[in-house]
């Protein structure tokens, strides 16, 4: 992006991107679980928040709860050239890769 002084700036694309209401990092993996799965393994003051997979992963891992067959997951990137959007789905979920 140019600005009108011919300087470039590099342009803010965090602005409409969810972040994490544990850590604050950027949510960029979407992923499902059961609804009694993600109540077993979100503490109650998050329970209606943004968690990025790297929290939940370790609030489970703290709790001993395997939620891996239980994952769906879309990795979205939004860039200023293109996207991407990778589907994951275990093997409780007709295992099968979208790429």
């Amino acid at each position: 992006m140019k600005l009108t002084d011919g300087t470039r700036k590099k342009p803010n694309i965090n602005l409409w991107q969810q972040r994490c209401e544990v850590c604050g990092r950027p949510d960029i993996v979407d992923f499902y679980v059961k609804t009694e799965t993600w109540k077993r393994v979100v503490p109650t003051q998050f329970s209606n928040s943004a968690v990025c997979l790297i929290c939940f992963d370790a609030f489970a891992s703290v709790r001993n709860v395997d939620y891996v067959s239980d994952l769906d997951a879309e990795l979205c990137f939004e860039g200023l050239q293109g996207s991407l959007l990778l589907r994951i789905k275990t093997r409780n979920s007709a295992n099968t890769v979208n790429l």
